[in-house]
């Protein structure tokens, strides 16, 4: 029997972090969660992870500030990122999309973006793939 796939959820609002907790969990995988970005980063190091679930709107240190830390690390790059959003554009003017983060921030895309609320059956079934 192989082992649980292992997710790390990164998210400030206690109640995303248990909903998507839950929902991974019942699905079969190990759950890690931090709220916020510099503990997240922390345990993507330790733990690494299959896969990274990333809020985009933090306070400190944000989704996209974390995202491009994760893809400049040899230790992290390569882990699968899926980030959420409750906006569909950022302060900056940033689209959420995978394309514009990547000309953004310089760095190669996020696998995902998903858009809260959250379809549980969608973010599963995306992770498996993803993380696979």
């Amino acid at each position: 029997m192989s082992a649980p796939l292992r997710v790390l959820i990164i998210d400030d609002e206690a109640d995303n972090r248990e909903v998507v907790a839950a929902t991974f969990e019942a699905a079969g995988w190990e759950t890690t969660t931090a709220e916020n970005g510099e503990i997240g980063l922390i345990l993507a190091l330790r733990e690494h992870p299959n896969l990274i679930i990333l809020d985009v709107m933090m306070p400190g240190k944000d989704g996209f500030a974390v995202f491009k830390e994760l893809r400049g690390d040899a230790q992290t790059q390569d882990i699968p990122v899926i980030m959420l959003t409750a906006v569909n554009t950022y302060e900056l003017g940033v689209q959420h999309d995978e394309m514009s983060m990547s000309r953004t921030l310089g760095v190669r895309p996020p696998e995902a973006f998903l858009e809260k609320p959250l379809e549980c059956d969608r973010l599963i079934a995306l992770a498996t793939e993803v993380a696979a």
